[in-house]
């Protein structure tokens, strides 16, 4: 567990020395399908699916505030984009909060900025 925290944090900080958004993916992530353009569409996007547990769908593909959990936490932390602001959030926090399991940590009543691509 603090293991993957650790190297999600490490994304975090890569990302915002780089002044560059990026995409945090943990070993289990596949793609099925092209992304829609994410710029502008938050400062943390959840790309994944939820790989447990019921989730909620939406009628039409887009961007969307985060819908797929009725918990707070997202369903898995495989994939998301985060912009440098967004790494910046979420290392505050950390340092704040310290380590639990990353998809545990974003939430959005943590990061109430938090989205999600539908499907």
């Amino acid at each position: 567990m603090v293991a993957c925290f650790v190297s999600h944090f490490l994304v975090w900080r890569q990302i915002l020395l780089s002044a560059q958004p990026g995409i945090v993916l943990e070993h289990d992530a596949v793609f099925v399908a092209q992304l829609p353009l994410l710029e502008g569409k938050g400062d943390i996007v959840n790309l994944g699916k939820p790989s447990y547990g019921r989730f909620k769908r939406k009628w039409r593909k887009g961007v969307y505030p985060f819908f797929s959990k009725k918990s707070i936490h997202i369903g898995g932390s495989h994939a998301y984009c985060v912009t440098p602001s967004g790494a910046e959030a979420l290392m505050a926090s950390a340092r704040a909060v310290g380590a639990m399991p990353s998809d545990l940590f974003i939430s959005v009543e943590r990061f109430p900025m938090l989205t999600e691509v539908y499907p």
